[in-house]
């Protein structure tokens, strides 16, 4: 990947809870592009390894032709819907946007997002769409596992709970909209309507993929607003000067807590006060892909104490 090291900087909005959830998942669609350039790397030494890219590798660039065709199927899951007789289940955006979400999250994880892609890509070219979605009956099909009480990256809504869960202790299915929705604003999006109003803007105008994480967050519209007593956020200055600096590592291609703001954080706190270590990787922090020119630096930083002056990107080797 070509000049990861000179992204943009960049800051959050993140004046209500939609535009939260958009701008923390803005990065998926650039990620797919990489996605598809690693499925056909995949592809070219065997096949078997990611099927996704078998029609493509003919094509004059694999990795645009892959990307192409996930967006056709993007496209047309943002205005139909399909039902998958095999597996019993519903194809539709809904889906598509937690699969792609949770298969993102780790490079082991790649095989079932490439097979989803290819699945509803044949479900559309070969049936008729049936507009008839049943999103709850998707929870269960997902292949890729998302348990709210073991995966603490999981996006936990009322459908997605463990149904063994006693919701007591730290690791509840409370604690993910405890932490998210009383720190949130969803200020002017507090009902049914303006939520899905404001959220339908968002699929219309930016991109349908992203605006469709907004979703999971209507489990907020059921807690009380405490936003403005700014439950969880430090809102006093930043000091001018710590005594040891934070290290802030950027993940490339994580879907969730993405480079930009990562890159963000590093230049609100300042390089009085922080070193910046790019780690070149798919999936949610480091440990996700991990190389050992991160983990070199990650030994230097908090063993030896040495971090490079200028932190460098690291590569996978």
């Amino acid at each position: 990947m070509t000049g990861v090291c000179n992204f943009p900087m960049w800051t959050s909005p993140t004046g209500n809870i939609l535009d939260y959830a958009y701008n923390s998942h803005q990065e998926i669609p650039r990620i797919l592009e990489d996605f598809a350039n690693h499925c056909v790397a995949a592809a070219q030494q065997d096949v078997k390894y990611c099927q996704l890219a078998n029609l493509s590798l003919n094509a004059t660039n694999p990795g645009a032709d892959v990307l192409q065709r996930m967006n056709y199927v993007i496209g047309n899951l943002t205005t139909n819907t399909y039902h998958d007789n095999t597996a019993n289940a519903t194809v539709s955006l809904f889906s598509l946007a937690s699969i792609v979400r949770s298969g993102l999250m780790s490079p082991d994880y790649f095989p079932s997002l490439a097979q989803y892609f290819l699945d509803a890509e044949k479900l559309i070219q070969n049936q008729q769409p049936t507009n008839a979605v049943n999103e709850v009956a998707q929870v269960d099909d997902n292949p890729i596992p998302t348990d709210p009480a073991t995966d603490s990256n999981a996006n936990v809504s009322t459908t997605g709970w463990n149904r063994n869960d006693p919701l007591t202790g730290a690791g509840n299915a409370f604690v993910f909209p405890a932490v998210t929705c009383l720190d949130m604003s969803i200020k002017g999006i507090n009902t049914t309507e303006t939520f899905v109003d404001y959220i339908s803007n968002q699929i219309n105008t930016g991109n349908p993929l992203v605006g469709y994480e907004g979703v999971s967050f209507a489990q907020c519209l059921s807690w009380p607003n405490l936003s403005s007593y700014d439950v969880e956020r430090i809102t006093s200055p930043f000091p001018k000067s710590l005594k040891n600096k934070v290290l802030v590592v950027g993940v490339t291609d994580d879907p969730v807590t993405s480079y930009p703001d990562a890159l963000a954080t590093y230049n609100m706190m300042g390089s009085d006060n922080a070193n910046f270590l790019v780690h070149e990787g798919f999936g949610h922090c480091t440990v996700s892909d991990p190389n050992n020119c991160t983990w070199n630096n990650l030994i230097g930083y908090f063993v030896n104490g040495n971090p490079p002056y200028h932190s460098p990107c690291c590569h996978p080797i």
